[in-house]
């Protein structure tokens, strides 16, 4: 993991941290055009090496190339894969080498979550499915791309929808059997289809198909987070702050936990640092303006307010950015006007209505329990998705 690679842990304190056996250490170069891995088999507890092997390979075979790796790994810690799982694995990557490459830039691009960088992970998925048409990782990093979008950049979701939709159809119909194409359809179905049981569903099967498809695990544990507990909350984003120092996400879900928890000054700290590197995403700027609302520094939040609606002439702002603000402020009409105007432009941040203690003085109104049944929401913490056995 990227995390460790300058790490002055032990490996055995690695080995804990990831609740891992045995650790794969590697490094690659490129001689001409080929390029030579060297993998070393540790196990964590004693440090002993157990195997190491050195590969080649020609750009042109990386398929191939990856598999005898795994394989060879796979061998030397006793595990049998199953016919279905090596084909699965033999199928998983495009043949076309270029397409591969593309696809990694692209993901790397995706996880940075930004407008410009989700703008260049669809050029270079593009340029990938053009060179392979049936190339289902890509298909599926643009649903992926698509569907958070409207969260991540501020995207329309009338806009994304049709598009995610497309994408996810296509990743599915070429890699059924590939948990990022099931994952994401998962995603498709939570962020824009508001259809959680289906988002599960999705989730769980593109786990059955990996179990250590991260992304699929982190999604599902959205989906069914709903404790409410801030604390292991604030512990989770400084974590990620502290893996990813550029990050904005982590630094946004520091600011949440510590508002929550009432340290006014740290979360808006925290949410400086996180629109140093988010964008400009209206996320940073409408929690500030609730912040200042709820710690009675209403002149600043009304300013706040009057920046997002001059933003907003310029581009797209969701409608829950408003809505925030107002609630904040005890405008409770107008931010459920807002909130209207977020449930008829499929604004996805509505998702955050039945979990999310900023709306619970409101929770019981009339007009607010109506559009939660109209987005198909629950009322209450804890049941956001059917209950399972």
């Amino acid at each position: 993991m990227l995390s460790y690679r300058r790490t002055t842990k032990s490996l055995a304190e690695i080995g804990r941290e990831l609740g891992a056996t045995y650790l794969v250490e590697g490094s690659i170069r490129a001689e001409g055009r080929r390029w030579r891995v060297t993998v070393k088999l540790i196990g964590s507890s004693d440090q002993v090496q157990l195997w190491s092997a050195s590969f080649d390979s020609e750009p042109s075979s990386i398929l191939e190339f990856q598999r005898q790796l795994s394989t060879a790994v796979a061998e030397q810690i006793r595990l049998r894969l199953s016919p279905d799982r090596l084909a699965a694995l033999k199928h998983r990557q495009s043949k076309n080498a270029e397409a591969y490459d593309l696809y990694l830039r692209g993901r790397y691009l995706w996880n940075q979550a930004t407008p410009p960088t989700n703008r260049a992970a669809v050029e270079h998925y593009s340029r990938a499915t053009e060179l392979d048409p049936e190339y289902s990782l890509a298909w599926a990093g643009m649903a992926d791309l698509f569907a958070a979008s409207p969260m991540t950049a501020d995207v329309s979701p009338l806009e994304m929808w049709p598009r995610a939709r497309d994408a996810a159809a296509r990743a599915v119909a070429s890699g059924p059997d590939i948990a990022e194409s099931q994952s994401a359809r998962g995603m498709v179905s939570y962020w824009l289809d508001w259809d959680w049981p289906a988002a599960e569903a999705a989730y769980r099967k593109a786990l059955a198909l990996d179990p250590s498809y991260a992304l699929a695990h982190r999604m599902l544990g959205v989906l069914l987070a709903t404790a409410r507990d801030h604390s292991v909350g604030l512990e989770f984003a400084r974590h990620a702050t502290v893996v990813g120092p550029a990050f904005w996400i982590g630094f946004f879900q520091l600011a949440w936990a510590y508002e929550r928890l009432g340290e006014v000054e740290l979360a808006l700290e925290a949410l400086h640092r996180a629109e140093v590197s988010s964008g400009g995403n209206s996320k940073m700027i409408s929690l500030r303006g609730y912040i200042l609302a709820k710690a009675g520094q209403r002149d600043e939040a009304e300013q706040v307010l009057s920046a997002l609606e001059a933003i907003s002439q310029e581009r797209y702002v969701p409608p829950y950015a408003f809505a925030l603000i107002h609630i904040g402020l005890g405008h409770t009409e107008r931010a459920l006007d807002w909130l209207q105007h977020a449930f008829n432009v499929r604004d996805v941040h509505v998702i955050w209505l039945p979990m999310d203690p900023k709306w619970d003085p409101i929770r019981s109104e009339a007009p607010f329990v109506r559009l939660l049944e109209r987005c198909g929401f629950p009322n209450s913490p804890g049941a956001m998705v059917t209950p399972r056995g």
